[in-house]
This record gives C-alpha cells, structure tokens and sequence, in this order.
C-alpha cells in the first residue's frame, strides 16, 4: 500500500487529471510536447518537498531531475495508450523498489549529498534514456495519432 497509494495518486493528479483535459481543451500537435513539460515539471517540483524533511539540497535537485524524466515518459504512455493504468504499475513499481532500499529512520539515500560516482552515472544516464524515450513516442510521426486518440475519447457520438 505504500507504494500503491503515491504510484495511484501522484499519476491521477499529475498525470491523467491535467494532461486528459489539456488534449481536451487543446487537441493540437502542437500542445503535446508542452503538455508533457509542464505536466512533468509539475510533479518534478512537488519532490522538492523533501528539502523539508531533511534532504540535502544536492540530492533534491538530482532527485528533481529525474522526477522530470520520469514524468515525461509516464506522461508520454498516457498520452499514446490513453490509459493512466500503465503508468500507475510502473510508478508502483518504482516506489516499491525504492522502499526495499530506502533507510526508513531518515530521508534514506536523500539525506546525503550527491557524490560523483558510479551509482551517480548510471542514474544520470537512465534519466536521460528515459527523456529519449519519452521522445521516441512523442515524435512527430506520432503526434497526429495522439490528437486523434484522444480527440476520439472526448468527441464520441
């Protein structure tokens, strides 16, 4: 449960609430990519939260920054499935193997300051691999069918 409830929640808040009635009210190419940014930076900012429960400051901004990626490519998933559900088990998923590993007593691996290691690359290149994912099924080539997609759930009849 405390991975289902932030993995549900953030993705109905962040995700399916602003970026279902941006296409809604939208319904351009052109507003599929802004959609993605500015739901993404949305859910980045609300991590910065852990700044008041201890985080150290280098570690909230990494943790800003992947949060965007992530929330790009989640947001992505929602935009060509039309469905939050995918994104939901991913998040779930995320937030579950991050309990595993967190050190419940503190912020865990927050707490500390970012160090330029191995771990730290690898996270860094995992984030922009989900940016480029996120931008594989954004593509051009692609933004037509999400118009129609979701043109398609709101336009029935």
């Amino acid at each position: 449960m405390l991975a289902l409830a932030p993995g549900l929640s953030e993705e109905v808040i962040f995700r399916a609430i602003p970026a279902s009635n941006w296409m809604r009210v939208s319904g351009e190419r052109s507003e599929v990519v802004k959609c993605v940014a500015v739901t993404s930076a949305a859910f980045a900012l609300i991590h910065g939260i852990n700044l008041l429960a201890g985080a150290a400051l280098s570690s909230t901004l990494f943790q800003l920054f992947y949060a965007f990626c992530i929330g790009a490519l989640f947001c992505a998933v929602l935009l060509r499935t039309g469905t939050i559900w995918p994104c939901v088990i991913m998040h779930t998923i995320i937030d579950f193997t991050s309990f595993l590993t967190a050190d419940m007593d503190n912020v865990g691996i927050l707490s500390e300051g970012v160090t330029i290691n191995l771990e730290f690359w690898l996270a860094l290149v995992a984030a922009i691999a989900l940016l480029a994912w996120s931008a594989y099924l954004l593509r051009p080539a692609k933004q037509a069918e999400i118009v129609a997609l979701w043109k398609g759930k709101w336009h029935k009849g």
